[in-house]
């Protein structure tokens, strides 16, 4: 499948439409019930000092000191919910950036229906346990979780995808107690109407059950 112009126009963020699509990397592939699907993708990249994309920090992390430690360098496991370490380039910061989200309805030809695009803006240094989003399906409609910054706290936002692909900005999740940093890109939908979002509040792993 070729993508149009128009669609490239969508999805980027800065620089031509050429490299539109350089930074993203597919998220969710949803099936429909005629075949076809709905698929993902998100604008990520990092920037550290010496090294502008570091693909290596994104991909896989590195929680160990020594480069001799395969189990750690192979090991999706490996940075857990606290982090990919910095070590392995020998660099004092990371960023991670993690922008807009693009949407695709394809049939079962594999030909593009409509694309949408689900507009945020994340950062976060060393960390990016709070940054990207989650996917809540209910009532035929995409929602879309993922944390902002609003007047200094970070808010559950919440945007849906209609089934033809109009996308709608809801009020953030505002009854949410104080001191909980939610974690939506690990959260798990485990009903029709209800999904479990991993947080943290002080030193506690902890959950929050989350109901439409």
């Amino acid at each position: 499948m070729q993508l149009s112009d128009s669609v490239r126009a969508q999805a980027k963020s800065e620089g031509g439409m050429r490299v539109a699509f350089n930074d993203y990397f597919i998220g969710d592939v949803v099936l429909k019930k005629d075949g076809g699907f709905i698929l993902t993708a998100e604008d990520h990249s990092t920037q550290s000092r010496g090294n502008p994309w570091n693909r290596y920090d994104y991909l896989y992390g590195y929680p160990s000191f020594t480069p001799y430690d395969s189990y750690y360098s192979y090991s999706p496991y490996s940075y857990g919910y606290y982090g990919r370490s910095r070590y392995y380039n020998n660099v004092s910061q990371v960023r991670y950036y993690y922008q807009n989200i693009m949407v695709l309805d394809m049939n079962n030809s594999g030909q593009l229906i409509w694309s949408n695009v689900v507009h945020k803006s994340q950062f976060d240094d060393d960390n990016d346990n709070y940054l990207s989003y989650s996917i809540m399906l209910t009532g035929g409609m995409l929602h879309f979780l993922f944390n902002e910054l609003e007047r200094r706290n970070q808010l559950i936002n919440d945007q849906t995808v209609a089934p033809d692909g109009t996308v709608t900005r809801n009020p953030p999740l505002r009854s949410l107690d104080r001191g909980y940093e939610f974690m939506p890109r690990y959260a798990k939908q485990v009903s029709s109407y209800q999904i479990i979002v991993p947080c943290s509040y002080r030193s506690f792993i902890c959950f929050a059950k989350i109901e439409y």
